[in-house]
């Protein structure tokens, strides 16, 4: 994700939709390298816990 730098709502229920998908294959959906303002929208509706976004080094946000 590192050439996205915006992502909305629209975008989101893209991410969520694909989310649902993989673990009706028992798989999930990782984002590697998402943007602050990215990060920040996943983190303020709770989807990072759906989603595991990962930034650079393998850490994963954490909520404040």
């Amino acid at each position: 994700m590192t050439t996205v730098d915006r992502c909305d709502d629209s975008g989101l229920h893209v991410f969520l939709d694909v989310s649902e998908h993989a673990a009706e294959a028992q798989a999930f959906l990782l984002l590697h390298h998402p943007s602050p303002q990215t990060e920040r929208l996943l983190v303020d509706t709770g989807s990072d816990g759906l989603l595991y976004p990962m930034r650079p080094g393998g850490a994963r946000p954490q909520r404040a």
